[in-house]
């Protein structure tokens, strides 16, 4: 526990270092090793707020292209309504809130795509210091807001395109999921059908109190 508090306390120091190690080209996951999941497509974001990438259920067999990697058919961004996907995962990912992108997750994403058929959306939101707080969370709610009045809306009004999403995010994104939601019921959207939050990152105040030092035995 002393040793990840100490890291947060430094982080700023080495966050050069540190992007040089998780942003691309050098922290970016292929997505053409043997190790992950058969028929999962993913493709560059060009349609919803920050970039990032697609990560959706392939409809085909795999086209090969130039080299060792592939790509398989299926993006939903060239589909009418994502093609009406059962659930959209908008994945917020973790990284101190200042590090990583959606290419340092694409394994967890990958699988979480083949486990639940799910169609997930992982945006690059914009992170500090460059840009403050709460710069992260105004991305990440305007990708909300996009999928909310033009991506997953159902067919003749048949249903309500938050039942369709689901907030998910691991470590920094995990608190994200919340501040995100919070933001959307301050500004009068519809929450999402819940959160998934995967060891989430909440307690900001970095205090010697609590957990941090009560389960410092753990830490090791």
């Amino acid at each position: 526990m002393v040793g990840l508090r100490s890291a947060a306390n430094n982080m700023a120091r080495f966050l050069c270092l540190l992007r040089c190690i998780t942003d691309p080209p050098i922290g970016s996951m292929p997505v053409w090793l043997p190790n992950m999941p058969d028929s999962v497509g993913t493709a560059a974001n060009t349609t919803a707020p920050c970039g990032g990438e697609w990560f959706f259920p392939a409809t085909g067999e795999a086209q090969c292209n130039s080299g060792c990697c592939s790509t398989f058919p299926g993006d939903p961004q060239s589909l009418p309504l994502l093609g009406s996907p059962e659930r959209v995962i908008l994945y917020f990912h973790g990284g101190a809130f200042c590090l990583c992108t959606s290419k340092t997750h694409r394994d967890l994403l990958m699988r979480l795509v083949d486990h639940t058929s799910a169609t997930v959306l992982c945006i690059d939101y914009r992170r500090p210091p460059e840009h403050p707080w709460p710069a992260p969370v105004d991305d990440c709610l305007a990708a909300y807001v996009h999928l909310l009045q033009r991506g997953v809306l159902t067919p003749e009004g048949g249903g309500s395109a938050a039942a369709k999403i689901v907030f998910a995010g691991d470590s920094a994104g995990g608190g994200m999921c919340l501040a995100v939601m919070a933001a959307a019921r301050a500004s009068g959207w519809v929450l999402p059908q819940g959160a998934m939050m995967l060891s989430p990152w909440v307690d900001l105040t970095d205090c010697n109190s609590g957990s941090w030092t009560e389960n410092q035995q753990y830490g090791t």
